[in-house]
């Protein structure tokens, strides 16, 4: 019963073969972390107690919203919001309702819109309808990151984007595509920003409809293929005609 707590540890190690040095080891007896000087006896630890052991781990804490950097030796049995707690107490952080701006392009238009550090995607797209008075409704807009479209579930912080990023909204559209000289057609879904050359190759790999040498028509006008189906004026309805390219 005088076993001290870093003679535990060395039998934990030893006898049972845990894979944590004694060093990096945290024990717990209901809630209350046992020092290594210490002995069972100290604690009044009865016999068939149940000791849980914490690996004590190092992690990096970067604060996006003004660049300054932690590192914290904590043991893996705390929850996040626990680590939140001491970043809070320890260094005065205030941890609630952190805002960043992002910049929000949309058909050549640029604003900026400031929005929690941890808002999810589907939050951004309903700030944008809201705040910006963009008219797209949110289950009707796509936004892009660097290229990357971004899920709705998923978080700002889930994709690493910074403050001041720049955010593409895009509209999902759906449009009618009527093939020359057959009586069929159908209908595609794409995002206004893509361009007509990539709204050929997306008919030619659902559909399996070649088109080369052709041109998407509308309203009488051949469509360039490196045009924006914004600047285009395609949109939600919008009827083209997949024809043979003609000098």
């Amino acid at each position: 019963m005088a076993t001290r707590i870093m003679d535990v540890k060395l039998l934990i190690s030893e006898v049972l073969r845990i894979p944590i040095p004694i060093d990096r080891q945290e024990l717990s007896w209901e809630g209350q972390c046992l020092k290594d000087e210490l002995t069972l006896q100290d604690y009044h630890i009865p016999p068939t107690a149940f000791l849980v052991i914490y690996k004590k781990i190092e992690v990096e804490i970067y604060l996006e919203f003004d660049g300054h950097r932690y590192v914290y030796v904590v043991f893996d049995g705390i929850t996040v919001g626990e680590l939140k707690a001491k970043l809070q107490t320890e260094q005065g952080v205030d941890i609630e309702d952190k805002n960043m701006w992002i910049i929000v392009l949309w058909r050549g238009a640029i604003s900026t819109l400031e929005i929690p550090f941890a808002a999810r995607i589907i939050e951004v797209k309903l700030l944008i309808c809201e705040a910006l008075h963009i008219p797209v409704p949110a289950d009707r807009q796509e936004l892009s990151w660097e290229g990357q479209v971004l899920m709705d579930e998923l978080t700002l912080q889930n994709y690493h984007i910074p403050p001041n990023a720049s955010l593409t909204v895009l509209t999902k559209i759906k449009v009618e595509i009527y093939v020359e000289y057959s009586r069929f057609y159908f209908v595609c879904e794409v995002h206004d920003g893509a361009t007509v050359g990539e709204l050929k190759a997306k008919v030619c790999a659902e559909q399996s409809i070649d088109v080369e040498h052709k041109v998407l028509r509308m309203n009488g006008f051949d469509l360039d293929d490196g045009a924006l189906l914004w600047a285009a004026t395609v949109m939600e309805g919008t009827k083209l005609h997949l024809i043979k390219y003609q000098n």
